[in-house]
């Protein structure tokens, strides 16, 4: 019976959920709009902080594409792998499980936010490895 809930809920919001790109255009032309109208900048200008704004955040995107890399690498060393394994083994039960992941995950993140990501997503793949049965 869960399993028919769940899938109809998925159904739903696969059929009736906009593509996140259309959010991404509709906030961009409201702050267009806001900037244009709320300040004492012309539409010209907007256009032109918009472009330079894009360049500008480049060096903060390759900070955070380094900070998952490192993340990544750490996830995938010998002795990061052999942890992640002995704490899948942990759990006996499917809530248990989860609240393993969710644990290690954030224990992982507060040394680096994307070993704790990456560190989640394996953990996962570790979790239904031993426990085929967790979803």
């Amino acid at each position: 019976m869960i399993e028919k809930s769940i899938h109809f809920f998925d159904v739903l919001m696969r059929r009736y959920t906009p593509d996140p790109f259309i959010f991404a255009l509709l906030l961009t032309v409201i702050v267009y709009a806001a900037g244009v109208f709320w300040t004492p900048t012309t539409a010209v200008q907007m256009i032109g902080y918009w472009g330079d704004g894009f360049w500008e955040l480049s060096s903060f995107t390759l900070q955070m594409a380094m900070v998952l890399l490192t993340g990544y690498v750490l996830a995938l060393t010998p002795p990061a792998k052999k942890i992640l394994r002995r704490i899948a083994t942990l759990a006996k039960t499917p809530g248990q499980a989860i609240l393993i992941v969710t644990l290690t995950s954030l224990v992982a993140s507060l040394l680096n936010w994307g070993l704790g990501l990456v560190a989640g997503g394996l953990l996962c793949r570790e979790m239904h490895r031993c426990h085929p049965t967790v979803n």
